[in-house]
């Protein structure tokens, strides 16, 4: 699935509706450049699962928790490198009923990108545009 986001409100409302489509168990990959957007997505997703928790990038404490209708364990690598992530034990994170939200998910190694649905945020021509492709087994439960 293909979308364009105009605004960083059009970005939190495409996760709110991902994060509403949420039923616990999945594995939420975001990917993009640094200042593409994927806080604002995981704002938007949490909000959409039913969190009143500030949302904010985990990037110096690793793991967040956000509890709404579903537990959303928010993740983000920007400062991990490929051979710590091992390390980290994703696996472990890994409970039927909590949703996992990665940023930076593009540094997780095949394996642990199974069974996963990829949000990717790409720049457009438009500095305030945003390209952005869901892809996924469970990219059909959420409907725009």
């Amino acid at each position: 699935m293909k979308l364009i986001s105009r605004s960083e409100s059009d970005t939190f409302e495409i996760g709110r509706k991902i994060g509403a489509a949420l039923s616990g168990g999945e594995k939420l990959l975001l990917i993009g450049d640094l200042g593409a957007g994927k806080t604002v997505m995981a704002r938007g997703i949490a909000k959409g699962a039913g969190s009143n928790d500030e949302v904010s990038s985990p990037t110096y404490v690793i793991e967040k928790i956000y509890r709404g209708r579903i537990q959303i364990r928010h993740i983000d690598l920007y400062r991990i490198e490929k051979r710590e992530i091992y390390s980290l034990d994703l696996d472990a994170l890994e409970n039927a009923s909590d949703a996992i939200m990665i940023e930076w998910g593009d540094k997780l190694p095949i394996s642990y990108r199974k069974d996963s649905i990829e949000v990717k945020i790409d720049f457009n021509e438009n500095e305030n545009d945003r390209l952005i492709e869901i892809v996924g087994d469970d990219e059909c439960k959420i409907k725009f």
